[in-house]
């Protein structure tokens, strides 16, 4: 016991040197992560799983909320100076996905909902169009069209990157758009005429296709659609066509996602509560697809390349208009004024509840518009 004797100065047990200064609380504390490392992992670790949790639920989403309509395969990506002539498919409902029998949408592809019958013989049918950045305009056209399908046909086409059509697109110019709608109805081998209600930048559609199928157009009913000028020379909502770079983060790192599981009401812009769900997750699937974002670089090209065809509008004409973006700016107020003249357009103001689109908030006074329409 005597003869134990002490390591030299500056020697641990086993001979070797100490590190001077240096205790185990020292040593353990200099092995923990820096706090921004585990906050970049903890960020990788959730954004990660979302990312991967999304992609589960969008494979799912036809699963969950099957087609409401018929899938209209073989979508032309090139529509060249025949498309008008392209021979219509036929339509399919829900197309079967290869794996596991999944039902999904195939990806050159468009979807149309049909409601309702004509009552009488050559009574037009009704298409509605939905606006850009409108996630499923056949959802979002569900309050409508329900008050009017015991009168009349009604038909919503549903565009690439909306709804449960595909994700593949041709170049979003407004002819391309225009012949996605022309496929689509000949694939139901509907030749129209059409009372055509359009919603938003659908009004851009409405009036190319009146002028480049006049035959199928027997009238257009605006819900809110500022004519071609408006969108020519500037974006009315900046805010809007932001999205379209903000948005995708989020959809594609399951951020919406987490919001439609716990709070969908937040997703759903002032929908009816009956459809609150399905909208949500109609939202994650779609909001701000590439198409949109296309759509959205394309916006002041195609309203310029439409507005002589908005000055010659020659077919009967309604425009619903929101009172409170209308009088927000003068020379906006002015032009649709001018419109609304040249065009002969039956003109309604309105004023909707915050957050509640104008086809929710008007139904009785468009449903009227568009029966005296359709006769």
């Amino acid at each position: 016991m005597g003869n134990t004797k002490k390591p030299p100065a500056g020697r641990n047990q086993r001979g070797g040197k100490a590190a001077p200064g240096r205790s185990l609380a020292d040593a353990g504390r200099r092995r923990r992560l820096p706090w921004y490392v585990i906050t970049l992992l903890f960020c990788l670790g959730f954004f990660g799983g979302g990312s991967i949790w999304n992609q589960w639920m969008d494979a799912r989403t036809a699963e969950l909320y099957p087609p409401q309509g018929v899938i209209i395969p073989d979508l032309p990506m090139d529509y060249g100076d025949g498309g008008e002539d392209a021979a219509p498919p036929s339509a399919r409902p829900g197309a079967a996905g290869e794996e596991e029998g999944v039902p999904e949408a195939a990806e050159a592809s468009i979807h149309v909902m049909v409601r309702g019958q004509r009552t009488r013989e050559n009574q037009p049918s009704v298409l509605m169009l939905g606006g850009w950045g409108t996630v499923s305009p056949a959802l979002d056209y569900q309050p409508l069209y329900r008050t009017l399908t015991d009168r009349a046909r009604v038909i919503i086409v549903e565009k690439p990157g909306y709804g449960w059509s595909g994700r593949l697109f041709s170049e979003r110019t407004l002819d391309n758009m225009v012949e996605d709608i022309i496929y689509a109805l000949g694939g139901l081998e509907e030749s129209g005429p059409f009372v055509v209600v359009a919603e938003g930048t659908a009004g851009l559609e409405a009036i190319r296709m009146a002028e480049t199928h006049p035959s199928m157009v027997a009238g257009i009913v605006f819900i809110n659609a500022p004519p071609p000028a408006v969108y020519a020379y500037r974006v009315s909502r900046p805010l809007d066509y932001l999205k379209a770079y903000t948005y995708p983060a989020p959809r594609v790192t399951g951020v919406f996602r987490a919001i439609a599981a716990f709070a969908p009401e937040l997703l759903s812009g002032g929908r009816p509560e009956a459809d609150v769900e399905a909208y949500a997750v109609m939202f994650c699937h779609n909001v701000m697809s590439a198409a949109m974002r296309a759509e959205a670089r394309m916006l002041s090209r195609n309203a310029r390349s439409c507005l002589a065809d908005a000055a010659g509008l020659k077919v009967p004409a309604v425009s619903f208009i929101d009172r409170a973006g209308y009088e927000a700016n003068p020379e906006i107020s002015r032009v649709w004024s001018d419109f609304n003249r040249s065009a002969a357009a039956e003109v309604y103001f309105c004023e909707p509840e915050p957050r509640m689109p104008l086809q929710h908030a008007e139904i009785p006074a468009i449903s009227r518009a568009i029966l005296d329409m359709a006769g």
